[in-house]
């Protein structure tokens, strides 16, 4: 049966249950709220509480979508198809460099969630540390959420949650014995752990104990930061900062994480909002974090709009410390974001003084090597990836592939050069070892490749926005096929788009290359056809 086919007795089964009074209809309990002066209804609020009349309506409902779906013709050789495509593509992400290690989350191939690996530098191969199926303490409906290895690689405190709560409880991997230690802390969703230099300690972020009856809007109020010691009893860890006490513009809603300054004297603590990639940061000194209550004292405040988070990059930003100096990426007066340094002495709180004047592209995010800071940066959909020396402010350009986008920036202190995360339209992700001087090598995941004889091909063109913006649009097509229409339309139709992502291969290409004409995009009303 024909693929379109398929789909559509697909759509009409479900709607044809739906008539039919097949699924079970939900119990209506409308709740009322207001809103600047307007009342919302929301007649489901009592499934956030979950329980097992809600369990029992969940499965209900599953119970029927998958008889409808069992008694599709023609479905059961579609998903072996569409499984067959999809599951050839093998992805990474959290990549951290600690001495000649690299550790990562890697999904395999056909794999259901990612699993911690370990490689050294240079070699290809790689060595299975976590297995969030098999780990003690997981199980199969089991996720690693974060994983942050020690300064000296022993240790390993990661994230672990069930049945994609997130709900992480903050576990400690010893990789030389290759066993999950006794620590396992709970309410550690945005855990963040940072360790100390001596790898046997790390603070890390706690939400408070609540009794189950507490409203759901408080479970993330009044967040943590905590110092705990490897072999102790998380109930005898110690507090070092907590929102509830630190006046800020977020109030008690703000998401605390720690970072320690490279080299310096300095802890830092930044409170994010949650929706934005700013806030307002506080400092402290080394020394001040052994006291039982350590003193903080406000370093910039959200005004200064200093990078805390960088989307683009999926990576937290810290900032570079030379001396009583800090340097950050700020977008204060300058949208498209520039270097600043800030004094760190006492008294000179919210001295934000620009470092790197506003390009005409725009500042994704940093990263510090020990060669210099390698700033990314985004002009259309071209991605240019420098080495600045904050010292001098000498930039030099770092080698990238053509029209590929950059998705991770991954540098150690200790070690000269850059990995990168690379991407584009019609090939793989794929890890690059780059920089200055540095030859590129490819990791070469082994992800599939477009079939003998299939050529795709990318096309970019510039559409202009009804407010006057050039906006990059790339079409991905087998060569030979032609939008059957004049270009002029397909421009004009293509204004309607909203959402552009960077470059990325969300399926293998011998999926993509087998699509058949026509196929028909987004909003755009125009046809392929093969010529």
């Amino acid at each position: 049966m024909h693929m379109r086919a398929i789909l559509a007795t697909l759509v009409l089964a479900v709607w044809g249950a739906a008539q039919a009074g097949g699924p079970p209809l939900a119990r209506v309990e409308p709740v009322q709220d207001i809103y600047f002066g307007d009342t919302v209804s929301d007649p489901y609020r009592w499934m956030e509480r979950g329980g097992p009349e809600f369990e029992t309506w969940m499965h209900a409902q599953d119970d029927v979508t998958r008889s409808e779906f069992a008694a599709m013709p023609g479905r059961a050789s579609l998903l072996k198809e569409v499984s067959a495509s999809g599951e050839g593509i093998a992805l990474m992400n959290g990549l951290v460099r600690v001495g000649s290690q690299f550790y990562y989350l890697k999904r395999t191939a056909g794999a259901e969630r990612p699993a911690l690996y370990m490689r050294r530098v240079g070699s290809a191969t790689e060595a299975l540390l976590v297995d969030p199926a098999t780990i003690d303490g997981g199980g199969e409906n089991s996720a690693i959420d974060y994983a942050v290895p020690s300064p000296n690689g022993r240790y390993i405190a990661f994230g672990l949650s069930r049945g994609g709560s997130e709900s992480s409880v903050l576990r400690v991997f010893d990789v030389a014995q290759r066993r999950v230690l006794a620590e396992a802390i709970d309410r550690c969703r945005f855990g963040s752990p940072e360790w100390l230099p001596s790898s046997t300690e790390f603070f890390y972020t706690r939400t408070r104990a609540l009794p189950p009856s507490s409203p759901r809007d408080q479970e993330f109020k009044d967040m943590s930061i905590w110092h705990h010691r490897l072999g102790d009893e998380p109930t005898g860890d110690r507090e070092i900062f907590d929102v509830a006490t630190h006046d800020s513009a977020l109030g008690h809603d703000a998401f605390p994480y720690l970072t320690l300054a490279s080299g310096g004297q300095y802890a830092f603590v930044q409170l994010n909002s949650g929706v934005s990639d700013d806030g307002p940061w506080y400092i402290t000194t080394r020394s001040e974090l052994d006291k039982p209550r350590p003193a903080w004292r406000k370093l910039a405040d959200a005004n200064t709009r200093l990078q805390q988070y960088s989307a683009a990059l999926n990576a937290p930003q810290r900032p570079i410390v030379r001396g009583d100096t800090a340097y950050f990426v700020s977008f204060q007066d300058a949208p498209r974001g520039r270097m600043v340094k800030v004094d760190l002495r006492a008294g000179h709180e919210n001295q934000v003084t620009p470092a790197m004047p506003q390009g005409e592209d725009a500042l994704l995010g940093m990263a510090e090597a020990r060669d210099g800071v390698y700033l990314a940066r985004l002009s259309g959909s071209t991605y240019r990836v420098q080495r600045w020396s904050p010292g001098t402010g000498h930039v030099d350009p770092v080698t990238l592939p053509k029209d590929v986008a950059v998705s991770e920036l991954v540098t150690n202190r200790n070690s000269a050069g850059v990995t990168l995360s690379l991407s584009s339209w019609i090939a793989p992700a794929d890890y690059v070892r780059s920089g200055v001087g540095v030859p590129q090598r490819s990791w070469r995941l082994g992800n599939s490749s477009a079939p003998p004889g299939v050529a795709l091909v990318a096309e970019t063109l510039d559409i202009t926005a009804r407010d006057g913006v050039k906006v990059p649009v790339t079409i991905v097509r087998r060569v030979g096929a032609r939008p059957a229409g004049p270009a002029a339309s397909l421009r004009r139709s293509l204004r309607g788009l909203r959402n552009f992502y960077r470059p990325t291969l969300p399926i293998p290409p011998t999926a993509l290359a087998k699509a058949r004409p026509p196929v028909c995009g987004g909003a755009c009303p125009w046809r392929w056809r093969v010529r």
